[in-house]
């Protein structure tokens, strides 16, 4: 007999122009403008049992705009303003592009 995985399920959401505003080549912590409502409505997916996963093209890395350093930066005030200060178990999981290309595939196991 063989085993079952048991199955998540999962929303994925882009990050500029969905959880907050749109700052072109976002660099800057002082950026992050997170919508208004954005952590309630993640909450309310997490305990439906959702797992939140973020995923966003950063051709600004790729491109020489800012360093990868920077885009954590901006990643953990994004987390911080939507309250995930939970190490153990976070709210968000993130998938970043940091190539120029516009050509990707990400590859998520559950």
């Amino acid at each position: 007999m063989t085993p079952t995985r048991a199955k998540s399920r999962a929303v994925f959401i882009d990050r500029d122009g969905t959880i907050m505003h749109d700052a072109d080549y976002c660099s800057d912590p002082k950026q992050v403008q997170i919508f208004e409502g954005t952590g309630a409505a993640l909450s309310r997916l997490k305990k439906a049992g959702y797992k939140i996963i973020v995923i966003t093209n950063q051709s600004g890395i790729g491109r020489g705009f800012f360093t990868e350093k920077q885009y954590r930066a901006v990643e953990a005030a994004v987390s911080r303003q939507l309250g995930d200060k939970n190490a153990a178990n976070p709210r968000l999981e993130w998938f970043s592009k940091p190539h120029a290309t516009m050509m990707s595939i990400f590859r998520v196991r559950f």
